[in-house]
């Protein structure tokens, strides 16, 4: 009830669908006041389809799969955090390398494009990183 962009409830839904079948326990919380305006509403669906993909497949690998993704608003910003699980043995390559993949055969085409969309909001801001046994993806949208 908290999202008032129609694409973006549907591709959450969507997603948690993906997670159910994946067995990966999909946790979201969405303040009230998110609102993400910085990008258009394409350009959010396609950044966050892709990090939640990101998340989805590196938790399944996970001995205790599991991702949450918070949508908070406050008045000065908003931030979206994705936080996902991973195992052991993952490749974080990906977190200093700009287009490294783990996966053989791919070109981290996906991860790519989420920078260079970012690259496009001067007021966007995107980091990874990895907390304790979680990897976080966020993006924070500063309010002028």
């Amino acid at each position: 009830n908290r999202l008032s962009v129609p694409a973006l409830a549907a591709l959450l839904l969507r997603k948690m669908d993906d997670a159910e079948k994946k067995g990966v326990p999909f946790y979201l919380s969405v303040s009230e006041g998110f609102s993400f305006n910085a990008l258009p509403a394409t350009a959010l669906c396609e950044v966050l389809g892709n990090l939640i993909d990101n998340a989805l497949e590196a938790a399944a690998r996970s001995c205790s799969p599991r991702v949450d993704l918070t949508l908070r608003g406050a008045d000065g910003y908003d931030e979206i955090v994705v936080s996902n699980t991973y195992a052991e043995d993952a490749d974080l390559r990906f977190l200093s390398e700009a287009s490294y993949s783990s996966k053989a055969g791919h070109q981290a085409t996906g991860l790519e494009s989420v920078r260079k969309t970012v690259r496009k909001s001067r007021s966007v801001c995107f980091n990874q990183f990895v907390r304790g046994r979680y990897i976080e993806s966020s993006l924070c949208a500063y309010k002028r």
